[in-house]
This record gives structure tokens, sequence and C-alpha cells, in this order.
């Protein structure tokens, strides 16, 4: 059969209706939607601004059905935007200049620049919770966001019509970018013929190079003294040396590199300071910093912390080569032991939720429930209060930066410590629910070095309950769920921490034994219930309404009842059904009692399974908010 392809174009609604109808197909051999968020918020970006983001291609067969051989990620990308395209509203799409000019209306004392991100903070919130659709987005109402402003700043009462008009011309260009997404042509190659070839030219696609990345660029780039690493930090030689031998292997010889003398010198430049105090973070706080799976890997953690320490901002990261030289000099030992005292602190507070044993059974600590950008944030928030000393120009940026390793910042120890260790465990759940670090977080994390304090301020439990219901309702919302069932993200896995930690000691912690997240209406029950609606009914089955932690014994015996029904898991798990409840699942008999009608409704099922998340879900805020200061 001969092969042929030709150019045709797509627009982003076609494709979503192609995929809707399975006029476009996914072969077995792809490797499924693998892409995170951060990826798809970049490409969503690179369409907004009009860049090129290549073709898909596409094999048509006899019956004109099409499947996708490349550009699945990017599909899906698109198609997400257009069903929800609000999520992808971030601070690219805000005017500085009018969050300025809001502000200044309401007239708000304090740190400018904070208060600004506050504001943002609003708009970003509201753009997403309240404009979840292309109509919605059509149909916003520009008054509303007046009313936020005035509800969080009381000065602002009265002129929540002239906010409105203040950012009506920003949002109206938002919406124009939206329709221009939805319309946006996707070029498209059409290959037709021999169907037996498609995997191999799979293969051969996604075996092509890459491109460098930013590290690898610095490697090539950056110049300058070597720094002399003390025995101490031997572990971040060795990681070089590891990455040096493996780069060694069939390639010949590496330039000016003898593996046994590179030892014994233990110099470093920047690049290598920065790619082996990555590796000892990810060895040392894996729950923090996530896994390094690789000795050639390059973990960006290392560059970022030292980046964000050093107070260069994000985009200036290219720098940090000479600045390290500049500011560091022969410091560098203990600007490193300074870093890793700071570390500590945050792990003290926060790594905690990272380390609690409900995530065993998916291994714990190898994915971080948080994201790079928003634990160097938190670290760094730290650093700069403690060991700095920082002098701003009128813009709030960085004049003077001293640091200060012999004799810390006297103002942490009297004026922050306290309140971070009170506040900061709070706020990163908040931060977490809210979203606030999904997509480009750069500026955020830049933010801290004009607000080091922003992790020491004060939280108010009505402040925490209003993010807590607000994410509540919106998961929810966004779980409808029938054939597939969604596993715990890392919010339910945050809460389910929050929730279970006051309840194990340092020994249970650590004691060997098992616990899975476990749906108290099993999954296998409630699908039993929505079979007999053939897909019309869909409920929130994975919400945190119907999750708890059950010990393995008494999961993994009771299978597809509940733990009403199976008396065997209380053998397994040597517990009376009261412990259970008081300790884990936080229910009654006669909360689980309407799963077992076989005859009921599509709205009586609907409405008992929503009744009882829903009342769970108030237990589990009562169970949060009696340990709240100890959050």
């Amino acid at each position: 059969m001969n092969n042929e392809w030709k150019m045709e174009e797509f627009s982003v609604l076609e494709i979503d209706r192609n995929l809707s109808s399975k006029k476009f197909v996914v072969p077995r051999y792809q490797r499924g939607v693998v892409w995170n968020d951060r990826q798809r918020a970049d490409l969503v970006d690179t369409i907004k601004k009009g860049l090129p983001f290549g073709a898909l291609l596409l094999y048509k067969n006899d019956d004109n059905i099409y499947q996708i051989i490349d550009g699945l990620q990017r599909s899906h990308a698109v198609i997400e935007f257009v069903n929800n395209p609000t999520q992808f509203f971030d601070e690219e799409d805000i005017e500085d200049g009018i969050i300025k000019k809001i502000v200044s209306l309401a007239n708000i004392q304090g740190n400018l620049k904070a208060q600004e991100e506050k504001v943002k903070e609003l708009l970003e919130t509201w753009v997403k919770d309240n404009h979840k659709t292309l109509d919605e987005v059509e149909r916003m109402q520009y008054a509303k966001f007046g009313q936020v402003i005035a509800d969080e700043f009381p000065t602002c009462k009265g002129k929540e019509f002239d906010i409105g008009d203040m950012i009506e011309p920003m949002m109206k260009n938002y919406k124009d970018i939206c329709k221009k997404i939805n319309d946006t042509k996707i070029p498209a190659i059409v290959l037709t013929g021999d169907p037996d070839l498609l995997p191999i030219l799979f293969e051969r696609i996604n075996s092509k190079g890459t491109q460098l990345s930013k590290y690898q660029i610095y490697a090539a780039t950056w110049s300058g003294d070597k720094f002399k690493i003390d025995n101490k930090f031997v572990e971040l030689v060795k990681a070089n040396r590891d990455r040096y031998d493996v780069m060694l292997e069939g390639s010949g010889d590496l330039t000016d590199y003898d593996s046994k003398s590179f030892m014994m010198q233990k110099e470093l430049d920047a690049f290598e300071i920065c790619f082996g105090f990555g590796k000892f973070l990810c060895y040392k706080w894996p729950h923090l910093f996530g896994k390094s799976h690789s000795e050639k890997q390059v973990d960006s953690i290392g560059f970022t912390l030292i980046n964000c320490c050093l107070g260069i901002k994000n985009k200036d990261a290219k720098s940090l080569n000479t600045k390290l030289h500049e500011r560091i000099g022969d410091n560098i030992n203990t600007f490193l032991s300074c870093i890793i005292d700071t570390v500590n602190i945050v792990d003290d507070a926060v790594g905690k939720f990272g380390r609690f044993k409900s995530n065993t059974r998916i291994k714990s600590g190898e994915k971080p429930l948080h994201t790079e950008f928003q634990i160097v944030s938190i670290i760094a928030s730290v650093f700069l209060l403690k060991y700095t000393k920082i002098e701003y120009d009128q813009d709030e940026n960085i004049r003077e930066i001293s640091f200060m390793f012999e004799q810390p910042n006297s103002e942490w120890k009297k004026k922050y410590k306290d309140s971070f260790n009170k506040n900061v465990s709070k706020i990163y759940i908040m931060e977490i629910l809210q979203r606030r670090w999904i997509g480009t977080g750069d500026k955020k994390m830049d933010l801290i070095l004009s607000n080091p304090s922003y992790y020491t301020r004060e939280i108010r439990k009505e402040e925490f309950e209003k993010v807590l219901d607000n994410w509540y309702e919106v998961s929810n919302t966004e779980r409808m769920e029938y054939l597939k069932i969604a596993t715990p993200k890392e919010s339910e896995l945050l809460i389910i921490a929050t929730i279970y930690l006051p309840c194990f000691s340092a020994t249970q912690q650590t004691d060997g034994s098992n616990y899975d997240i476990e749906h108290l209406v099993p999954q296998n029950m409630i699908k039993a219930h929505l079979n007999r609606f053939e897909g019309k009914l869909k409920l929130p089955i994975s919400s945190i309404g119907n999750l708890c932690l059950l010990p393995e014994a008494a999961n993994r015996s009771k299978r597809d009842k509940t733990i009403y029904m199976d008396k065997e898991y209380l053998k397994k798990s040597n517990m009376t059904i009261e412990e259970v409840e008081e300790k884990y699942s936080f229910t009654e008999k006669s909360d689980l009692e309407w799963i077992i009608d076989n005859q009921a409704t599509e709205d009586e099922i609907r409405d008992n399974y929503m009744q009882f998340i829903d009342t769970r879900y108030n237990r589990i805020k009562e169970k949060i908010f009696e340990n709240y200061g100890q959050i």
C-alpha cells in the first residue's frame, strides 16, 4: 500500500468535537496524557502569544477515522482550555498598572507589593471560581469583582463599579484571547497508507534528540574560579564525579578530568555546586524536593534554591554564577550550611505532611505535595529573614543585600520565628488548596525577595475555613465520575495528613505498619448503582468526603463492602467498630445504610450520596479545627 500525506487544519473546537465523537482516536501504543500542569500552561501561553507550537501528525484510515500519532499532549492541553479556559488565567493576563490603581483606590496601608499580590490572588480566584466555561467568561460582570474587593477591603465600599470599570479593558482583552484560542487553526500532517508502519513511525518520532535545558546551557557557559568544598559537603563532589563517570562510559575522555584527583581536590564551579546541592537535597529530603532518579539528571532545585537565597529573581538566574562569587566568595561552605539549617526549620514545619504514612502505599516521599517554587519560597523566606539584611529601592526591589552568617539577624528570633512556626503550615495548606502555584510560579516566588515575612502573617480560622470550603465545593464539581475514578491528588493527600497526623505518635509513624486511603462508599458498590442509569448519573466518588485512612489489614479484607458489612476486618485490625469510627471513619452506621437499596431512584442516589459526603466533610472540618492550633 502506498503511503501519502497532506496538510490539513483543525480548529481547537473541531479537535474537541472530533475526540468526543471518536472521529479522532488514540492508538494503544501511545503513552497516554502525561503532560503536567506547567507544560499545559506553557502551551496555552504559547498560543496566547501567537507563536507556532508544531503540527499534529494524524493517520486517516479508510473509514475516515483519524489516529493521533503525534500531538496527543498538545491536543488535550488545548481541549482543557476550551472546557475550562480560566484554569489557565494567570499573572501573565493581569496588568500590573490596573492592580496598582485598585490598591491606590482602596488606600491600603502596609507593604504595597504584598497588597498588590493579594489583589492579584483575589482576581485570579474570582475569575477561576466563577467563570468555568467560555460562555461564563463572555457574560462576566466586572462589578462583581468590585464586591470581592470591598468584602476584603472595607475602604472600597461604594466603589464596586469603579473597580469594575478598572478591570473591564483587561478582562475584555482576556475574552479576546479566549476567542482567539478557540478560533486557532492547528496544522496537521494527515497520513494515509499502510497502518502496520504506524508504531515504527511513533517510536522514531519520540526517539529524536531533545533540546538543551537551561541548566545544560549553564554548564557550557558559566565560567569563573572554583570554590573549595569542605569535607562535610563531600557528597556534592561525589555527585559530580558520578555524573562525569557516567558521561565517560563509551564517550572517550572529558577535558581536564580525572576521577581520583577530582575527589582529592574538592573544587567545584558554580554549576557543579548547584548540581551537587540538588542531588544532596533530593537524597536527604525527597518528601520536600522529590527523588532524583539518575546520576546524569540535572535537578533544578539546587539552582532555584541557591539563586533565591542569593536574592536573585528567577528570570535573572543566568547571573547566579557571577553573583555567587560576588556575594559569597570564600564563604560558600557557610552559605550552604545556613541553607541546610533553614531547610531543617521548614522540614519541621511542613515536612510532616509529605512524610505522613498515608502515602506509604504510593511511595511516600518521592513525589512532594507542593511545587518546587512553593517550597523554595518558604525556605528562602526563612533564610532571608534569618541570615540577611536587605535594603530596598522605592519600587521595593533589592538594592543591596548583606549576609549575616556569623551572627544571624536578631529580628528573626525576636519578631518572626514564632509567627512563622504558628502560621506557615496553614498558609502552605491554603496555597495548595487554592492551586496558587499551578502553572508559572516564578513571579510569586520572586515576591519573597520584596516581602520575606509573607509566611509569618497571621491566619484567622475564618480565612482558613473559607479556603477549605471553597476547595471542597470546587473539587466536587470537577469530579463528576462514573466509570473512571480519580486517585487522590496532592490536595486530598494533604487534607488526609492534616486530619490524621494528630492521631499518630512518632513511633506509629515509623513502626512499619501500612495504611491505605479508602473509599467509605466502595467504588464498585456506587458504580453498581450508577450502571443502572447508564452513565446519566455521575457523582464525585473520589471526594474528600468519601475518603478515609484505614489500617492495611482492614482495607485489604473488606474489599467491596462497607466497614459495617464485613466483620472480618475487625479481627485482622484488632479494633472494635467504635474505634474505627472514632479514629478513622468519623461515621455512624446509619450514614451508609442507603447504599443497600438497589431500587433507589437516580435522584435518591444523588441526594443520599451528596448528603453523606457533605455530612462527613463537616465532621472532617471539626477534626481539623479541634487541632487547628497544632497545624
